[in-house]
């Protein structure tokens, strides 16, 4: 597990904004590597993590710091660009910007992503639905997925979205309902409450073993 900070939880103090990483020696970051951070809210924990970890080349995209962006920060480049379905502009003036066009400006192109790092706030939907295709080049994901609505047409949608994931050719590996949120929210024909923010990891195809999934620190 990378990075992470303490918050209070339903009932008790948990860790969040961490992400899992799979460490088998076929896709651990190891130099020289790449790793992308889609939304940061000013938290560098999973940044400092990943350097002083695998010494990774690190860039992080926050549309809300442009006084801060091009330079570094924790050792990361900061970028004020928001990942979306789509390049354009945000009713706050955010510059919004598909994946494939955040590694085309930053010349990343034919350069493999070690780990993607994705909490967008549910903008993760649209992006995944236009721009699957910039996954090519990428070996782990670890995304923080927000359900957001629990109407049947929307389920529908994310898991389309996620079935795409795995048809770009990768593997979920770990799950687990938002360390703070946890289940609390009932679904009709669904016995037991489920949550609506999950931490996932996807990996390429390997020999994934469980007990290589998690603790990087």
């Amino acid at each position: 597990m990378l990075g992470g900070s303490a918050r209070r939880g339903q009932h008790r103090e948990v860790v969040d904004g961490h992400k899992f990483v799979c460490l088998d020696t076929d896709v651990a970051p190891r130099r020289p590597c790449l790793v992308y951070s889609l939304g940061g809210n000013d938290e560098w924990s999973f940044e400092m993590d990943v350097i002083q970890t695998f010494g990774c080349e690190m860039h992080t995209f926050d549309p809300s710091m442009p006084e801060r962006s091009g330079r570094e920060t924790h050792g990361a480049h900061l970028h004020a660009l928001a990942l979306a379905g789509a390049d354009g502009v945000s009713w706050r003036g955010w510059r919004l910007r598909t994946l494939t066009s955040l590694r085309r400006q930053l010349g990343h192109e034919r350069r493999q992503i070690d780990y993607l790092k994705v909490d967008v706030e549910g903008s993760e939907w649209a992006w995944l639905e236009s721009d699957i295709e910039s996954l090519r080049n990428v070996s782990q994901i670890g995304m923080e997925i927000h359900i957001g609505s629990k109407n049947v047409g929307h389920l529908r949608r994310i898991y389309a979205a996620l079935y795409s994931i795995q048809e770009a050719g990768f593997r979920t590996v770990f799950s687990e309902p938002n360390r703070v949120w946890r289940r609390t929210q009932h679904v009709e024909g669904v016995r037991e409450p489920v949550g609506l923010l999950y931490e996932m990891l996807w990996v390429r195809p390997c020999a994934v073993k469980s007990e290589n999934i998690g603790e990087a620190n």
